[in-house]
This record gives structure tokens, sequence and C-alpha cells, in this order.
């Protein structure tokens, strides 16, 4: 295509030179032109004319195009010309910028030259500073080298602790020309000659101060320049001479509670702490102002005492443990505890931890003294605490002075464990023996359910406090152990369960399933349902508490000892429970309707000629269940999903209760099944409507329950529309077995006709004809197999 049958093309210009004349249309047609011009032949007179116009069109389009080709070429002409110019320009551009930059070098050199005598002079002066720095630096610490021998002689540590810093700070800056300049390595070993005496003076000094008894007056502003001197020295002289300090602090209280005294055994455990109040109190007030604040002396020296109180401790129990008891080792845990907190109130642990936190009490402090209580003061048993203040204790973030003194009894806690496995034991068996008192509250759950997880709790916060590792684990099988027993001889062993009807090895489910098959089961009296959903209730409640309880415990839990807590076993009695007590209460439910069965089946049924309303055992069989449900649901009103369980199981009871009592009654004709499809078609309504029976509030039942009832009773209905159909005409009663019946097997097919008592010789050739039926369509359909395969193997 070329460019000007380009359709874009074609368009622009079109735009850009509107015309109505047919030549500039694209698409021209010369014959339609020539016959618009000359539509006839009289037009063709005019030929000539038309002729002549077109020659002077031509003419005058050649013309213009001439004009344009000659305005090109002149066009032409003058942009090269304007091409030679701008090449000329450039040519004297690209001359102008080459020397501009040839007189921007020799700038540049000229500039060199100038300022290359200013950089010597520069450099000179620099050096020459630095040789006077130098000297100036040599002067000073010849000087300073020369006092601190001196100082360092007369053991005058003001001096020292003022001369040192600087001394040794020229000294580092000189380092650099040990090795070059003499009297520098010369000067050097004086200082470190220094360093050494100073050392050896400063702690043999402490020593000595340290031992000068609280009568005699301590030079205070020497030894605390004797500080500021040590602080200035290698760290191993600031350690010694701490170390040296606490032992002299400490030396009194290891001869004072010695193992072999008889203030260390732990009922006089207060006169330790005591002793540590008044040794804190000392050190802040004699030697606070003498030791630099980053020493953190006072909290040293209590980190120390603590130490070594375990040590000590440690002993004493190895000697005596066989004299200890659950009760003083309580009383000594709680003391101890006691004294943890008050140093963690009072110190940040920063010499423990090796980081600066705050102490975990914020506010005004009237004074400094950690131990502003006396212990006798606290409030509280030796052998228990307040349950809110463990609780808040255990919340806080621990803090480094936890465990610091009370991991001395860590071995020993055997005796916690065992004093609580037989408190737990007792407590299980007085709410066994006050079983009848607390069941004759009013009351949702056993209030000795609160009280035993109340006690767990209590237990857990305690042994928590005291160990995570194996006594935690121990304490948790405890707990196991005491659960089963309580619900085994609380929960389950209270069931109304008439035990002279089952062996009692048997188990409590075995139980309630021979107590189920039992037709003459004595009927639970409104007290005797009331404790069975007490006991559901509780069970309920023990569930979902052991649960957060093994999860408290596998929180607090060293990590080598989470996977070893489990309470499946427990819940699982706890369930066992909820199960015992939902089978009595259906068992109960439905043996009420023990009458109503009872009359269903005396009925005469031969003797029915005439259909009515629902029959007199229906009414019976509503009463007892507008009576009943309602109170059950009423005290499992926070127990919605076992009260649905409940609905679910005894529907399913009743029900197959009530086919059964169905394929019992004879004979059953037309008209008598008709009676019992409307009785079981009320029955039916009745159950779909079962849970909210007698309540003002109706709900919608669960899907689960509503598709049990609907399956079940149209599986009874369909029963009684097979045996209302005619058996005179066995295909079409069979046909109508199968259809409405079609899991129905042969016994089931027997079953309808017993209830529809024909003779022997009918029920025989009914049956058979049924049979065969059956086994003529098994056949047909194995036929069909054996085809199908052959077909099958025949295209492989």
């Amino acid at each position: 295509m070329s460019e000007t049958e380009n359709p874009a093309v074609v368009e622009a210009l079109a735009k850009m030179f509107p015309s109505d004349d047919p030549l500039d249309s694209v698409d021209f047609d010369v014959t339609q032109y020539i016959n618009a011009m000359f539509p006839n032949e009289q037009s063709l007179s005019n030929l000539d004319e038309v002729i002549l116009e077109l020659s002077e069109r031509i003419e005058h389009h050649e013309g213009e195009v001439s004009n344009l080709i000659r305005e090109g070429h002149q066009d032409g002409k003058q942009s090269a010309q304007m091409l030679d110019e701008a090449q000329v320009d450039l040519q004297k551009l690209v001359s102008s910028i080459m020397e501009i930059k040839t007189r921007a070098e020799e700038s540049e050199r000229m500039v060199s030259e100038i300022t290359r005598d200013i950089r010597q002079l520069d450099q000179a002066k620099r050096n020459l500073t630095a040789s006077i720095t130098t000297l100036n630096h040599l002067h000073i610490v010849l000087d300073g080298v020369e006092n601190l021998e001196k100082a360092t002689t007369a053991r005058d540590y003001g001096l020292v602790a003022t001369l040192l810093p600087g001394v040794s700070n020229v000294i580092e800056h000189l380092d650099v020309y040990k090795d070059s300049v003499e009297e520098i390595q010369i000067v050097t070993q004086r200082m470190a000659k220094i360093r050494t005496d100073l050392s050896t003076f400063v702690t043999k000094d402490f020593s000595q101060a340290f031992a000068i008894s609280s009568k005699e007056k301590l030079d205070i502003q020497n030894v605390k320049s004797a500080c500021q001197v040590a602080d200035c020295l290698d760290v191993t002289v600031r350690n010694e001479v701490i170390s040296s300090f606490i032992v002299s602090r400490l030396s009194e209280y290891k001869l004072l509670f010695d193992s072999s005294q008889e203030v260390a055994w732990f009922d006089k455990i207060d006169r330790r702490f005591a002793w540590a109040k008044k040794a804190l109190m000392d050190v802040e007030g004699r030697f606070g102002e003498i030791f630099p604040a980053s020493w953190e002396i006072s909290e040293r020296v209590a980190v120390a005492f603590c130490k070594l109180t375990v040590e000590m401790m440690s002993s004493v129990l190895e000697q005596r443990h066989h004299e200890l008891d659950v009760k003083l080792l309580l009383f000594a845990i709680q003391r101890s505890r006691m004294f943890e907190e008050q140093l963690a109130k009072r110190y940040s642990g920063i010499t423990i931890t090796g980081n600066q936190t705050k102490p975990e009490h914020e506010g005004p402090k009237e004074s400094t003294n950690p131990f502003e209580n006396d212990f006798g003061s606290e409030s509280g048993s030796q052998s228990e605490l307040s349950e809110t203040k463990l609780d808040e204790k255990l919340a806080k973030k621990e803090s480094p002075f936890s465990r610091m003194v009370t991991c001395a009894f860590s071995n020993y806690l055997s005796i916690y464990v065992n004093a609580q496995d037989r408190s737990l034991k007792e407590l299980v068996q007085r709410f066994v023996t006050d079983f009848a008192i607390e069941s004759s509250q009013t009351c949702e759950v056993l209030p000795s359910c609160a009280d035993l997880f109340v006690y767990y709790k209590k237990c857990l916060v305690q042994c928590s406090q005291l160990s995570t590792g194996e006594p935690l684990l121990n304490l948790s099988k405890i707990f196991a152990a005491h659960l089963r027993n309580y619900g085994n001889n609380v929960l389950m062993n209270n069931l109304p369960i008439n035990t002279k009807t089952t062996n009692a090895a048997q188990s409590a489910l075995s139980q309630m399933t021979a107590l189920l098959k039992e037709e003459s089961a004595t009927r639970l009296t409104r007290h005797d349902l009331a404790l069975t959903c007490l006991l559901l209730n509780s069970a309920d409640y023990c569930i979902d508490t052991i649960s957060a309880l093994e999860d408290k415990l596998i929180e607090k839990a060293s990590p080598e000892f989470k996977e070893r807590i489990d309470f499946s076993p427990e819940k699982d009695l706890f369930s066992d429970v909820i199960k015992t007590s939902i089978g009595l209460l259906v068992q109960d439910t439905e043996g009420a309707c023990g009458p109503a069965f009872q009359a269903l089946l005396k009925t005469n049924w031969a003797a029915f000629h005439n259909v009515a309303d629902q029959s007199a055992y229906v009414t019976a069989i509503l009463k007892h269940l507008e009576e009943q449900i309602p109170y059950i649901r009423d005290l499992l009103a926070n127990a919605r999903k076992y009260f649905t369980q409940f609905c679910i199981k005894f529907a399913s009871s009743f029900i197959g209760r009530f086919t059964s009592t169905l394929f019992k009654c004879k004979p059953i004709s037309t008209i008598p099944a008709q009676q019992l499809l409307i009785d079981t078609q009320v029955l039916h309504s009745a159950l779909l409507n079962l849970p909210s029976i007698g309540s003002s509030i109706t709900r919608k039942p669960p899907l689960s329950y509503t598709k049990t009832v609907s399956s079940k009773m149209c599986h009874a209905e369909n029963i009684l529309k097979v045996a209302m159909n005619d058996h005179n005409d066995p295909t079409q009663f069979i046909q109508n077995f199968k259809t409405l019946l079609p899991d129905g097997d042969a016994d089931t097919f027997k079953r309808i006709i017993d209830m529809k008592d024909l003779r022997r010789s009918e029920a025989t050739s009914l049956l058979e004809k049924y049979r065969g039926n059956v086994t003529t369509a098994e056949d047909t359909e194995q036929y069909s197999l054996r085809k199908l395969e052959r077909l099958i193997k025949n295209r492989l």
C-alpha cells in the first residue's frame, strides 16, 4: 500500500484540505463522474466546453506543482548554506574551549608553586608543635613520677590519687616513643614499679583499716583516697580490696552462726537476717562515704552474705535434716523469701546480672535502710502466706535476688511435697465425709470442687516459687492422684446408682450399661435428679479447671519437665462421670415411660375399628416429658452442651424402645396401623420440640438432634405404613416394603408380618416370596456384574 493510499494519511489530508469536489474523493469513480456530467444525449452538446474546462484545471495544477518544486529547490540551497555556517561556528567554539583549558592548566601550576612553600611551613609548624607537646609531656611525667615515688613511699594516698590519673594518661600518649626514646622507656619502667608498689601498699593498708574496731577512729579521708587509688590501678586490686572488706565484715557472722551453734537452726533464722540488717546498716553508715558509688559495696556485701548463708544452711541441713518438718521448712522459706524481696527493693542487682536495673519498688524513700520492718512484725502464720499476696508476687518479674537464699532448701522440698500429699488426702477424705451436707446446699457446683482447686492453686504458687524442677513435677503427680481419688470417691461413688443390681467389681460404665438394660430399675426422686445434675456440673467444672491447672503447671515447669506433665487420664475420669450422669438421666426419663409402653402392648387392636386422636399412652408420655425435661433443663442451665447430649441419647433410646414395642403389637391391620401412625407422628413432633418443651422461649434445636429424631421416627412411621398395606397382593406388599424401607432385611420383613398376625401358611408363603424376590434381584445383580467383568476382560 502506497503512502497516499494509507487510510490515516488520507484522513489527515482530508482534515487539512477539506473539499467537496468529486475529483478529490478517495473513492473517485470515472464512469460515475462522466454519467453525472452527461446524463443524456442532449448533454453531449457541452462536451467541448467540459474538455476545455478540464484542460485549464490540469494546466493550473501543473503550474502549482512547478512552483512548489522551484521553491523546494531554493529552500534546499538555503539549508545547505546554513549548515556550512553552523560548522564554521562550531570549529570556532572548540578552539575557544581548548584555549581556556590551556590557560586553566597554567593557572593551576602557578598556584601549586605558590602554595608549596606554605605547605612546607605548615608541616614544620606541626612537627614543632608535636615536639614541644612531647617535651612538655615528658617534663610533666618526670615531675609527676618523681612526686609519685615520694608520695608512694610516704603512703600519701591523697596526693597519689591526685597525680596518678594524670601521669598515667600522659604516659599513654608517650607510649608510642617508648622503643625509640630511652628516657621515655626509663620513665615507663619507673611508673610500672610505682603501680606495683601501690597495689601492695593499698591492699595491705586496706586490710589494716578494715581490721580497726568500731570503737577506734578510722582515717576516713586517707581510706577514701586509697579507694580512688585502687580505682586507678588494675581491676584485680579493686576486687582484692572489696573481697578483703567483705571477708572482714562477714567473719563475725561465720562464727556466730556456725553449724555447731544452736542459733544456726531454722527456728532462729530471723536472727541471721537481723544480723544482716545490722551489718548492712553499718556498711552504709561507716563506709558508705568511703567507697566509690560505682563499687556498689553494700550490694556486694549483701550478695556475699546470701552465698555464705546458703553454704552454712546447707551444712546445717545435711547434719540435721531429720529434725526438719514441713512447718519449720515453710517458715524458713518464707523468712528467706521475705529477705530476698527486701534486698530486691533496695538493690538493683547490677553486681549479679551486670546490667543496671531499677529496684522493684519505686517511690519516695524515707531511709536507705532496706529492712524498715522487723521480721517479727509480718502478719500470717509460719506455714502459709496470703494467697492474694502470693499471686501478686508470682505475677511480678523475677528479681536477681530471687531464690538466692531459698535455693538452699531445693534438695529438701520432698518434705513439702509429702506434706501436701498428706494434706490433700485428708482434704479429700473430709470432702467424702461432708458430701451429704454439701449436696444439700443450693448450688450449681459442689463447693468442695472450688475448695480443692483453690488449695491446688496455693500449692502451685508456693512450689513454683521454691522450685520449677522435679519437686513441681512430683507435686503435679500428687495433684493427679488426688483428682482421681476425688473423682471416684466424691463424684462417681455418690451417683444414685442401684448397686444391688450390679457387681462391685464392675467399672462405673459397666454398671451403667447393666442398669440401662434392667427394666425394673427404681425411679430417681427429684433429689436424685438434682444430685445427678449437680455431680455432672461439678465434673464439667473439674475438667475445665484441670485444663487451666495443667497449662499453668506446664508454664511454670522447667523445659525438661514440661512434656511429663499430663492430666489426660484425670480428665477422662471426669468425662466418665459426665457420661454416667447423662446415662442415669436417660434411663430414669425413659424408665418413667414404661407404664405407657405396657399400655400400648396391652391394647386389643383386633377390636379397634375407628381412628381417633392421640391415644392415652401418648398423652401419658407427653405429660411425663413436660414435667421432667424442664426440670432437668433448669438443672443443666449452665451446661447446655450436656443437656443437648442428654436429649440426643434419650431420643435415640426412647425411639428404639418405642419401635421395638411397635413390633410387639398384634394384630395390626389398616385401622390400627393408621391410629399408631397418628400416635407416632404426635410423638415425632413432641420429640422435635423436646429441648424447648415447657419453655417460654422457643429455641431451634441443634441440627444433630433434629437429624437423629427425624431419621429414627421416620423409620418407625414407614414400618407402620408398610403394615397398613394389604397383604393379599404379595408383589405390591413386597414392593412397598422395599420402597419405604430400602435398608430393611428379611428379619424386619418377618417382624412386620408378625405384627399383622397372619395365619402361619400365609406368613410362610409371603416370607418365601420376599426371599425369592430378594434372591432373584441378587442373582440378577451378580449376573450383571459377571457380564461387566467379561466385557472388561475382553476389552483388555
